[in-house]
């Protein structure tokens, strides 16, 4: 069925740089995620969306990984 397997990459992104995200840069840094620094392009986009996807299918391109999962709700 499926194998078990490391979890090779451990990203958050978002605006850091914006108040309401600061709180939670500890917690993301003691969880060993690496905080990705994206600023708002333009008003009503989602510019961390849009740089995830980039990233996600620059290692699937480069077959880094074999497989995306996501655990999110």
């Amino acid at each position: 069925m499926f194998k078990r397997r490391t979890v090779a990459v451990r990203c958050v992104y978002g605006d850091f740089s914006n108040p309401c995200l600061h709180p939670r840069l500890a917690r993301i840094q003691a969880r060993a995620f690496q905080p990705v620094q994206v600023f708002p392009g333009a008003p009503g986009k989602n510019a961390s969306d849009i740089a995830l996807v980039i990233d996600a299918m620059d290692l699937l391109h480069t077959r880094a990984l074999d497989g995306l999962l996501s655990l999110l709700p």
